[in-house]
C-alpha cells in the first residue's frame, strides 16, 4: 500500500458555507519536513491570491491539527459555488487528476481565454508553481503537472 501525505484546507464563504481543497502529496520524513512546510505555505498563498477575501476555517497537514478561524469571509462575493477547477496530469503515465478551489475571484479570469486563468503569468503562474511542488499521486508514484485552471459552478 502506498504512503501519502495531504494538505487539506477548508475555506468558509460569506454565508458560512464550507468547501475543502485536498491536495495529495508525497509522504514526508524528518529530512523533508521543513521544505514541505514552506511548499504548503506557498501553495496556500497562491490559492488565496486567486480567491475573494479568503477565510480559512481549518487547515490540516499530514502531521498538524486543525486551526479554526473566527467566522467566514468578509466579502459577500466569496461563495463556495464559484470554483476554480484545476486539472493536471501525472508526469509519466499522463493520468488526469483534478481538484477544486472554492471562492474563486472571477476578476482573475484571462481576457484572452474566457473562463480560464492564465497559468503563464501572475497569480495563475504562482499557483501552478506552488501546486506542482506538492501535488503528487502516490498510487502511481508520480508528480502531477498542472495543465489548466478553469472557472466552474456549483455542481461540477
Amino acid at each position: 500500500m502506498a504512503t501519502q501525505g495531504k494538505l487539506i484546507i477548508t475555506y468558509e464563504d460569506y454565508t458560512n458555507e464550507k468547501s475543502t481543497v485536498t491536495v495529495p502529496t508525497d509522504s514526508q520524513d524528518a529530512a523533508s519536513l521543513a521544505a514541505f512546510e514552506t511548499a504548503c505555505d506557498t501553495l496556500k498563498a497562491a490559492f488565496e491570491a486567486l480567491m475573494i477575501a479568503p477565510s480559512v476555517f481549518a487547515e490540516t497537514r499530514v502531521y498538524s491539527a486543525e486551526v479554526p478561524n473566527e467566522g467566514g469571509s468578509s466579502n459577500p462575493l466569496n461563495q463556495r459555488e464559484t470554483k476554480l477547477l484545476i486539472s493536471g496530469k501525472t508526469e509519466t503515465t499522463g493520468k488526469i487528476r483534478r481538484l477544486e478551489m472554492p471562492g474563486f475571484d472571477l476578476t482573475e479570469l484571462s481576457a484572452v481565454n474566457r473562463g480560464e486563468v492564465d497559468i503563464t503569468a501572475g497569480v495563475g503562474l504562482a499557483l501552478l508553481t506552488a501546486l506542482e511542488v506538492v501535488w503528487f499521486d502516490a498510487t502511481l508514484n508520480e508528480a502531477i503537472e498542472v495543465t489548466e485552471m478553469r472557472h466552474v459552478g456549483r455542481n461540477t
